[in-house]
């Protein structure tokens, strides 16, 4: 309590007035008393204090222990134990790509493993959940045993299909192969040089995966030394049954071979596959040599599999047959496919191949909406007749009334010029195709890629696809008749637009035979006529995409003011191309 003289002095404390020293002496006073105050009030609150913390204490249990009650309520607690079993099978989904076979790692801190480790509860679902252990994977980089795993897997996968992946291709594996001395990569090399490099290639991890096959519905070979697997699970002349299995994907040599190693290519005599598969349900066949890829060669490669009551609907034949002959002889053992993918073939042939092909029936695939053919053209020596080629006759033979996708690609080594549709082969091998069905055919989809198409008989080809929607020529050339037969202006009235429901067009890397601004003009009229040509009751249809390739130093600015008044009304993408 300050006195009476102290309060009388609060007025000039906040000014320069100085005290006397009996008022220094009550202001001292004050000063005591008001820090006796401060000790008494910091005592009550530090006891204040010391008692909210307990409070805190106690209730931060309250709520840990009423967690646990509510986790007891928790709907989770009462999902049945199948449909946790679909959960986790979504945590595999997540974790793999499931539009990919491309194979991934089992680790501990992955599914499924990692649900193992969450309760006994999960461990106990996830382990009666066998669609969890039915995708396999083993590559020489793995970070758990597969002796160890393998086991698990096909235990706990009881009788549900398999989908294997054995993974060769990684870039440890290439530079064991690079340190290889040249001289042991010969044409006689033993595959126990081959073994030596595939790591954990042990007796027993092959044996259970080979009493595994029977119930395999996916197989993926990948890698440089993938096939060693067939060699081993299934001796040549021997034969697997697979009742299950639906997908086989072999792809030999590695897809980035080494550089330095041009003798890599030696150990692919030694990949002598002459199995048989008994595969009732095998609807996708995918085989490929890495090592031949952007190279011609002239033989197979010897892999002679075998496939008896198969059904398959997908085939991808990747630089594995170079003479169409032989592919003419295998087609018609698939008469159930849908989509078609070779590549590496070569074009001509030798007279007593083509009296073979002139005495084989058609080949009558039904059902095939997607056909891919790629080949290399190596040079003609101007002896026979190219209309005679094996590229020619395959497509002559060939009745696909169902076909609405065609592509036809061709590499030309440097040095050897164009490949030419009409003077090299091609042409009436692709007339005959596209009109062999006797109606109009339903090709919605043509790209060509390498070739050369002349007017005259590339136009005659297009009069017969009346639903041709998408037109692609990339790396290959036009002359200017066939831009003009597009262009719905010059010959629309007098008979009927040229492919009328036309509605995407890509003109890319091609070269011209005539001046290169008037082929520009040319091609930017037959663009504005499809845009607008719709409006002048032809029954054609708008062109929606355009893709041109373009040199810009060739273009005018009236041509590239053109094209961005045609990009208002239509889609057009310009890719720039170098001289």
């Amino acid at each position: 309590m300050l006195d009476t003289q102290a309060v009388s002095l609060l007025t000039s404390l906040s000014t320069d007035y100085i005290p006397s020293p009996l008022e220094a002496l009550s202001i001292s006073t004050c000063l005591t008393t008001i820090s006796s105050s401060m000790t008494t009030l910091d005592s009550k609150l530090l006891s204040l204090t010391n008692e909210l913390n307990t409070l805190l204490f106690a209730r931060q249990g309250l709520v840990k222990e009423a967690s646990i009650y509510h986790a007891a309520l928790s709907p989770m607690r009462r999902l049945p134990a199948e449909m946790m079993g679909e959960i986790f099978l979504h945590c595999i989904a997540n974790s793999i790509d499931p539009s990919s076979i491309a194979p991934y790692h089992i680790t501990p801190h992955t599914a499924p493993l990692i649900l193992l480790h969450v309760c006994r509860r999960w461990r106990r679902i996830a382990l009666d959940t066998p669609r969890l252990f039915s995708t396999f994977s083993l590559s020489p980089d793995r970070p758990l045993d597969p002796l160890i795993l393998l086991p698990l897997w096909l235990v706990h996968s009881k009788t549900v299909p398999l989908d294997i992946t054995l993974d060769f291709n990684i870039p440890t594996l290439r530079n064991m192969v690079m340190k290889i001395p040249a001289e042991t990569l010969s044409d006689t090399m033993d595959m126990d040089i081959v073994d030596a490099l595939v790591p954990n290639t042990d007796a027993q991890v092959w044996r259970l995966l080979s009493d595994s096959l029977p119930r395999c519905r996916k197989l993926s070979l990948l890698g440089i030394f993938g096939f060693r697997f067939l060699q081993i699970v299934i001796p040549p002349g021997t034969q697997a049954i697979m009742p299950a299995l639906q997908e086989l994907k072999l792809e030999i040599g590695a897809s980035s071979p080494p550089p330095s190693k041009p003798a890599f290519r030696s150990l692919l005599p030694d990949a002598n596959i002459a199995s048989i598969i008994s595969a009732p349900s095998l609807e996708l066949l995918h085989i490929t040599n890495h090592e031949n890829h952007e190279n011609a060669f002239s033989r197979a490669l010897p892999i002679k599999l075998q496939f008896t009551a198969s059904r398959i609907r997908h085939l991808h034949w990747g630089n594995m047959e170079p003479r169409p002959f032989n592919l003419a002889l295998m087609l018609p053992k698939y008469p159930n496919l849908e989509t078609c993918v070779v590549s590496g073939l070569l074009p001509f042939a030798s007279s007593s191949e083509v009296l073979g092909f002139l005495s084989m029936p058609p080949i009558a695939l039904p059902y095939l909406r997607a056909l891919r053919v790629e080949w290399t053209f190596s040079g003609y020596d101007g002896d026979g007749d190219p209309s005679r080629s094996e590229m020619n006759l395959l497509l002559e033979l060939l009745r696909v009334p169902s076909l609405e996708d065609l592509s036809l690609s061709c590499a030309t080594p440097a040095g050897l010029g164009a490949f030419y549709l009409r003077d090299h082969t091609c042409e009436s091998g692709l007339f005959s195709l596209v009109t062999a069905s006797g109606g109009p055919s339903r090709i919605r989809c043509l790209t060509m890629r390498g070739i050369v198409v002349p007017s005259d008989g590339f136009i005659m080809i297009l009069q017969e696809m009346p639903l041709l929607e998408r037109l692609k020529i990339d790396s290959g050339g036009v002359d200017g008749m066939l831009l003009d037969a597009l262009n719905v202006h010059l010959h629309g009235r007098a008979r009927g637009p040229l492919c009328p429901r036309l509605s995407s067009i890509s003109f890319t890397r091609l070269s011209r035979s005539y001046h290169y601004y008037s082929s520009t003009e040319k091609l930017l009229c037959m663009v504005r006529s499809r845009v607008v040509g719709y409006e002048l009751g032809l029954g054609c249809a708008r062109l929606c995409a355009v893709e041109i390739g373009y040199m810009k130093r060739k273009w005018t600015r009236k041509q590239m003011q053109a094209v961005k008044e045609l990009g208002r009304q239509v889609v057009i993408s310009l890719i720039e191309e170098k001289d």
